[in-house]
């Protein structure tokens, strides 16, 4: 993390098991949305925010 961007490490376990990874960079008041691995019939959206404080 700079004054200016943060990299983020996403991880999602499922019984012990990894489903998904990534590494998002994120800028100042930035936002990502993501869709994850298939989950009890859909997928899963992850919408991450970062504000720098």
């Amino acid at each position: 993390m700079d004054d200016y961007k943060a990299r983020l490490s996403v991880r999602i376990l499922e019984k012990k098991k990894e489903t998904f990874k990534t590494v998002l960079l994120l800028i100042d008041n930035g936002s990502a949305l993501i869709g994850g691995p298939p989950h009890e019939g859909g997928t899963l959206l992850l919408r991450i925010k970062v504000k720098f404080e």
